[in-house]
């Protein structure tokens, strides 16, 4: 389609890779501690203040949630082994929903004050 050229033996044109700079990456994850899923909004910010593009921070966005996700799971299994009915009546207190305030277990629907997403962006730049 639009990748394609005329021609018998037409390719797509493949992007390069994108590697992360440390003060990226560091502000990517003290946001993704506040809110696992940010708005249009909060992704234009951290376009801003990142420089990647918004869909380079939604992919990365969806990768550490599934790797918390897997995380998650995997501590679920090593409880269980160690403790089954922990695991059975769902008392890990690890998973989505769990009291702790707005951390990774945050959803949708989890709104952010002005302060606390100031200090989330402004987090990257303690250390740059």
């Amino acid at each position: 389609m639009g990748y394609e050229s005329p021609g018998p033996h037409s390719q797509r044109s493949k992007r390069m890779r994108t590697s992360f700079k440390h003060h990226q990456l560091r502000t990517m994850k003290s946001y993704f501690a506040l809110n696992q899923n940010p708005d249009a909004k909060d992704l234009k910010q951290l376009a801003q203040k990142t420089g990647l593009s918004k869909r380079v921070l939604q992919v990365w966005f969806q990768n550490a949630r599934a790797k918390w996700r897997r995380t998650v799971l995997r501590q679920e299994k090593s409880g269980e082994s160690k403790d089954g009915l922990q695991s059975l009546h769902g008392d890990t207190g690890s998973g989505p929903g769990s009291a702790g305030g707005p951390g990774p277990g945050a959803g949708p629907g989890t709104t952010l004050d002005a302060a606390a997403v100031g200090s989330a962006m402004g987090y990257g730049d303690m250390y740059a």
